[in-house]
């Protein structure tokens, strides 16, 4: 699907004009659908679309001429961008080429101007035989093409003509890109001939922000983008290298601000089918990373595991969604009871600090530059969401107390133990004097608020580390 010749009262992106009436004209072409069931129009004065003035969306809207509610300041240009999606649910957010680059090694390099997740369409008129190959990367380096960081991930499309005209898209991959580089092309490269296609599942945008600085209304451009692109019908770590996998650490600490952004209650009842259907196979562990390819080898640890727990509630609170607490509540409680298991097989400590932790990783204060891990202590993170994943399923058991949802648990002496005992053992566990966490990393004390701890309780708490020492 192509949105083309998009038009304030005939005119491109105007500036200095006044108008009685605002008319916004939009041709739709290169698609397979029979109609158009949503558009929105945003408006804005850059190009980048940082910063949206205005917009409009519905399934109704003319693209002989919508008449949008805006007044016009002088001497000012504006900017307008619109998305279409069809009967066939194919969406469109076109990403047209801003620039087109020869590099100092004597490359041709597309740039879109905006990293996204998607792929890249062109209309060919080449000579039968003629191959084109394009490559795709997010950074230049040295002002050349740069791929290298995609690791393994070939992040390439080839096409040979056969001498026909016609529009050229790949049919099933997609890329993670800013920059494009084209060999083989015959003749003069037409950078109308090429658009940028975004693709990502179909949310509905929810929430905006808008300030008066314009790096904020950036940084939220790109929480915007990354979340657009790390969600192709599940939530992915990145979409452009060797990895794009559904890592659940990843999804669990976004997803309420995910959920503000946009309507994600049919994205992540999908996701949690899948989280529930690999944990079926693993003992009630909820893995690292889904698809599981060797079960035995399933990561087994906090906070990426503890998405059971919180992903539903997530739900609930966005949402109301208590479809997402009845059908999930099982998930929830398989997670918890796996680890109160492996607990009480040692012995029963109350605590989640055993096992291959992946801890807080990629935190910028390692204790070496080598290590991928910041400088809190892995167990010290289990132990601590030990609790706070007990938590959503304790504050839903109690709103639930006179309904059935919820009765299983509330009968269930051994669930309530554990929930008894979990908060002073965590404490003994703090002042224990066999741990050096506490004056070496400021996210455990930022932790010991969320968990509940008190700044004068943190504050004895440390004093008596310290004396222990």
């Amino acid at each position: 699907m192509k949105v083309s010749r998009i038009k304030i009262n005939g005119i491109v992106n105007p500036i200095g004009y006044s108008f009685d009436k605002i008319c916004c004209s939009w041709l739709v072409s290169e698609t397979e659908a029979k109609k158009t069931i949503h558009v929105k129009i945003d408006v804005a004065k850059e190009e980048t679309f940082g910063n949206i003035l205005y917009s409009k969306e519905g399934a109704a809207l003319n693209a002989a001429c919508e008449q949008l509610d805006l007044i016009l300041e002088a001497r000012t240009r504006y900017y307008v961008r619109i998305a279409v999606t069809g009967d066939n649910k194919e969406q469109n957010e076109d990403m047209p080429v801003k620039e087109v680059i020869c590099t100092p090694a004597g490359e041709t390099v597309l740039d879109f101007g905006q990293n996204f997740a998607g792929y890249v369409t062109f209309r060919s008129e080449l000579p039968k035989g003629t191959k084109v190959v394009l490559d795709f990367g997010e950074i230049l380096q040295k002002g050349n093409f740069y791929n290298a960081n995609y690791r393994r991930a070939k992040s390439q499309f080839t096409y040979v003509s056969d001498g026909r005209k016609e529009l050229v898209k790949p049919q099933f991959t997609y890329f993670g890109f800013r920059y494009v580089r084209v060999t083989g092309w015959v003749g003069e490269l037409d950078p109308s001939a090429f658009m940028g296609r975004a693709l990502y599942s179909d949310m509905k945008v929810t929430g905006h922000v808008e300030t008066g600085n314009k790096k904020v209304n950036q940084l939220f451009s790109n929480i915007m983008w990354g979340q657009k692109s790390n969600s192709i019908d599940f939530p992915t770590d990145c979409p452009q290298r060797d990895e794009r996998l559904g890592w659940t650490g990843d999804a669990q600490v976004f997803a309420g601000t995910a959920s503000y952004n946009m309507d994600t209650a049919a994205f992540y009842h999908k996701f949690l089918h899948d989280l529930r259907t690999e944990q079926k196979k693993l003992d009630g562990i909820l893995p690292g990373v889904i698809p599981v390819f060797d079960p035995a080898g399933a990561a087994f640890a906090a906070v990426w595991g503890d998405i059971a727990t919180f992903l539903p509630a997530v739900l609930y609170e966005h949402y109301g969604d208590k479809t997402a607490l009845e059908t999930y509540y099982p998930m929830m409680k398989d997670w918890v009871d796996k680890i109160t298991r492996e607990d009480q097989a040692r012995g029963q400590r109350y605590l989640f600090d055993y096992g291959n932790q992946i801890g807080d990783w990629l935190a910028l204060d390692a204790r070496t530059q080598q290590n991928m891990k910041g400088g809190t202590d892995d167990y010290f993170i289990g132990a601590g969401i030990y609790e706070f994943e007990y938590q959503p399923v304790e504050d839903l058991r109690c709103r639930y107390t006179k309904k059935t949802l919820f009765k299983e648990m509330l009968q269930d002496e051994k669930a309530m133990e554990v929930i008894e005992r979990i908060s002073p053992m965590l404490q003994q566990f703090l002042t224990s004097g066999d741990e050096e966490f506490l004056h070496e990393s400021l996210s455990t004390l930022e932790g010991m608020f969320f968990l509940g701890f008190s700044p004068e309780m943190i504050r004895e708490m440390t004093e008596e580390l310290t004396l222990l020492r």
